[in-house]
């Protein structure tokens, strides 16, 4: 009677313990299927990255520059014409920072599809001379194209052609299933799956660093607190002390440096959440674009 008794509670505790494990699967399995884990390990990081940005000190020297298309250069007369009749102000700058030694610039700026000659003489010409300008003095020019859905959106060939193809990289960021930009693909197969494409901000550290290794694929990107991040530069102030012909402050900035140019004004769109945001004080807590891809160069070459 005894041994029936046992063995009614084993059963008991056995049906019991196959219910616990079938429930465990079934929430295991759903919370999977839900992304939960996924979104606790996001959330994770962003704790870690804040717990060590408050306790580690970051070094405040960088080799990025941005140079910033921002409200200051749009307050300026000079630049009160649609930005895609910039021709001669790029043209001037790209010039005077190749004559300051700058050894990388980087266009986070589609360039123009079209050659516009029709509508505004000599256009192409004005941009590809400056391209050829920077080639010929060994400063390297970065651009990129972007990505959405199968379509692919490029520059002229005829910009390509002066820039070069190993020059040409993918300006699209990665995100994370909440939108947050804490990580960036480096490498992407092409379309034929024989070559690899490389992220726009992979080539600048290359074009910087040429024996440069990728840790993976895919890597996290190590942002640097507002306030002690990079040097910035308005484009406008820059664009005048370069017809001021200020050649010893543009060698004092520039020269041996990665400049990155990129609007950053108010209105910009290109904004998106990252580990910053809890740091940010402003109103709008979004990075935008052009400080991601800085970070993510910094990575690389940290």
């Amino acid at each position: 009677m005894q041994q029936f008794k046992k063995y009614q509670i084993f059963e008991r505790k056995f049906v019991i313990s196959c219910i616990i494990i079938i429930l465990s699967a079934w929430i295991i399995f759903l919370a999977d299927k839900g992304n939960y884990f996924t979104a606790l390990e996001l959330r994770v990081y962003d704790a870690l990255f804040y717990i060590r940005a408050k306790i580690v000190k970051m070094e405040s020297e960088s080799s990025v520059v941005m140079l910033e298309i921002d409200d200051r250069t749009y307050e300026d007369e000079a630049f009160r014409i649609p930005m895609i009749l910039w021709h001669h102000y790029f043209s001037t700058v790209i010039k005077g920072l190749t004559d300051s030694g700058t050894r990388v610039i980087a266009l986070d700026y589609l360039l123009p599809r079209e050659l516009f000659d029709n509508i505004t003489p000599d256009y192409s010409r004005t941009w590809l001379r400056a391209f050829a300008y920077a080639r010929a003095k060994g400063a390297a020019v970065i651009t990129g194209y972007i990505e959405t859905g199968k379509q692919q959106f490029f520059p002229h060939p005829r910009y390509l052609q002066i820039i070069g193809p190993e020059n040409i990289g993918l300006f699209n960021l990665t995100t994370d299933t909440d939108d947050f930009v804490r990580q960036q693909k480096l490498v992407f197969p092409s379309a034929e799956g024989e070559k690899r494409l490389f992220s726009f901000s992979y080539l600048i550290a290359r074009a910087f660093r040429p024996n440069i290794s990728t840790p993976s694929e895919t890597i996290y990107i190590d942002y640097r607190l507002p306030g002690a991040d990079f040097s910035r530069y308005s484009f406008s102030d820059i664009y005048r002390r370069i017809i001021a012909q200020d050649t010893s402050f543009l060698k004092d900035q520039f020269q041996d440096k990665i400049i990155l140019i990129g609007s950053t004004d108010s209105l910009n769109h290109d904004r998106h959440p990252t580990p910053l945001y809890h740091f940010y004080e402003r109103e709008n807590k979004r990075s935008n674009g052009t400080e991601i891809v800085a970070n993510i160069i910094h990575t690389l070459l940290g």
